[in-house]
């Protein structure tokens, strides 16, 4: 397998898990996300996971919806369509704050999102079949 076909296929988690299985997954959600590439992005999500802002952050940071939360791979691929059409995941640095092993969970931030609009960001995954995905996107205020 190439780097590019390992990327492209759900990462298979082990019996125990660790944080290299971790962010496997975050390294090719953000890789999608930097190439805008769609397909890329949706094989980072369980079919039913979540992707959600708290209430009370800037209001740019809504679903495409107008609403806080949708659900689903349909939804959650509008969404992308969405951030890329209003063009909020144009400039892009991320960088990794925290695993959390025990709950399968990885805070990050985009520096410049972190900068305009004081948030960051926490994927859950949930393991299916042998494989993480995202069962929960959570955009949310950036506590240092």
């Amino acid at each position: 397998n190439t780097k590019k076909d390992i990327q492209d296929e759900p990462v298979k988690m082990p019996e125990v898990s660790n944080k290299e299985d971790l962010t496997a997954v975050y390294y090719r959600l953000i890789t999608g996300i930097k190439e805008k590439n769609l397909d890329k992005i949706m094989l980072c999500y369980a079919d039913n996971s979540h992707f959600f802002y708290d209430e009370g952050l800037h209001k740019k940071l809504l679903c495409y919806d107008k609403s806080l939360k949708v659900t689903g791979k349909e939804q959650i691929l509008r969404q992308y369509q969405y951030l890329f059409s209003i063009r909020l995941l144009d400039q892009i640095e991320f960088g990794l704050r925290k695993i959390d092993e025990k709950k399968a969970a990885i805070t990050f931030v985009n520096a410049w999102t972190l900068t305009d609009y004081k948030v960051a960001e926490t994927i859950v995954l949930t393991e299916i079949d042998g494989r993480y995905y995202i069962d929960q996107h959570h955009v949310h205020r950036y506590d240092p």
